[in-house]
């Protein structure tokens, strides 16, 4: 086999009185394999220069008492707006850019932690003022005996990341205090905007008791009132029922939607008769849930398809599932008067109404609710094209467990 890389050690010269050499002793060694290791050492050496210089977190190692740093990425320059050259110079000067606030935390987290390691969270105050919240992970590198021998870590500028949590906790803030809202609206609604109307509803059952003493007019007035005083209980009822989505929900556990539905067909028995509505009903699954509003979200699309039947067509409902590997849906599919497309987002907001009170009667609020009740569940609701027409409402769930 040829040698692709010798080395000789020569150890003796022998030379006659006139100089000229008789003899040399040495040895040859065949480094072949050496040189192939350095090679390979330098070739890894190159792939992580590589990385570590095209990451935009900051790789460094250091010795254990940080009094050394071996090798910093280029990437500190631009995090921390500082020279790599200071920094070998003076391997502390890293932390004279963070936050007095957050020093403790540093010191606290380095020195018990040498050998488990450790993360820590501080704020760096760069030259141009700006302020930047670090990630920083150590490790340590252990020798053949078990011993530390030097650091490596990881640092992240993860400001981008804090300003969006802290955007976050502003918007639950703001979803907390909207519900507290809520909340103030439902006692208001249940009990100071409710009475009035009771007596509203009381005075005009006795002013009917004596109707046969008013003309046709005065007739005419008192009926307007009563169903203006019915209309607004209505309204009110449903609005109590909108926001208690939000403020008297239930803790989520395994719901049975074939049950719920059962229990939402009892419910709904008269309503179904007058209806003349023929319910088809396939199984359904079990999924996590808030019971009451799941039955609450089954009854209001029942009620929805119950109601905008067509005129002397006999109702035809159908409740079925569709499963997916990590979803299931549950389709509510009627022969009604279906919903024209340009109406299925506006049909989800509050108070939308399609049709005038006198054709189908009611606030214009159920699929609101509908559609609030899936929200908070991580549920979506849609509507589905229908062939020979009505409209097939989808509800979206995660599969229980999965």
């Amino acid at each position: 086999m040829a040698l692709t890389s010798l080395l000789e050690s020569v150890r003796d010269i022998g030379v006659e009185p006139h100089g000229n050499i008789t003899s040399v002793h040495g040895a040859v060694q065949d480094t072949t394999e050496r040189h192939r290791l350095l090679k390979t050492l330098a070739e890894s050496e190159e792939r992580f220069r590589q990385i570590a210089e095209s990451i935009d977190d900051v790789f460094w190692m250091a010795t254990t008492d940080r009094s050394t740093m071996l090798y910093v990425s280029p990437a500190y320059e631009r995090v921390w707006q500082s020279r790599l050259h200071h920094l070998y110079e003076s391997p502390k000067s890293w932390m004279d850019s963070i936050l007095d606030e957050d020093r403790p935390a540093i010191l606290q987290a380095n020195e018990p932690n040498l050998r488990q390691g450790w993360t820590v969270e501080y704020r760096i105050r760069r030259p141009d003022g700006s302020v930047r919240w670090i990630l920083d992970r150590a490790f340590p590198v252990f020798d053949a005996q078990g011993e530390v021998i030097r650091i490596v870590g990881v640092a992240r500028d993860v400001t981008e990341q804090k300003e969006a949590e802290n955007n976050l906790l502003i918007a639950l803030d703001q979803v907390q205090r909207s519900n507290r809202e809520l909340e103030d609206f439902a006692y208001v609604a249940s009990h100071d905007l409710q009475e009035p109307l009771r007596k509203i509803k009381v005075f005009s059952d006795r002013l009917d008791a004596r109707s046969d003493e008013f003309d046709e007019k005065g007739r005419d007035y008192l009926s307007r009132i009563s169903r203006s005083a019915e209309r607004m209980q209505t309204l009110i009822r449903d609005l109590l029922g909108y926001s208690r989505v939000a403020t008297r929900a239930e803790a989520m556990r395994q719901v049975s939607l074939d049950q719920i539905l059962t229990d939402v067909l009892n419910d709904l028995e008269v309503a179904i008769g007058d209806a003349q509505a023929s319910i088809e009903r396939s199984p359904l699954p079990v999924v996590t849930g808030d019971p009451r509003q799941l039955q609450q979200l089954m009854q209001n699309l029942l009620e929805n398809a119950l109601k905008f039947r067509r005129p002397k067509t006999a109702s035809r409902i159908r409740v079925f599932s569709r499963s997916e590997r990590t979803s299931v849906q549950i389709l509510v599919e009627d022969n009604g008067i279906g919903i024209d497309e340009e109406f299925v987002e506006r049909i989800f907001r509050p108070f939308q109404r399609l049709h005038g009170k006198g054709e189908y009667p009611g606030s214009g609020i159920g699929l609101a609710i509908v559609k609030k009740i899936a929200d908070r569940h991580g549920a979506q609701i849609e509507v589905l094209p229908t062939p020979g027409g009505g409209a097939t409402f989808c509800v979206t769930f995660a599969r229980a467990g999965g």
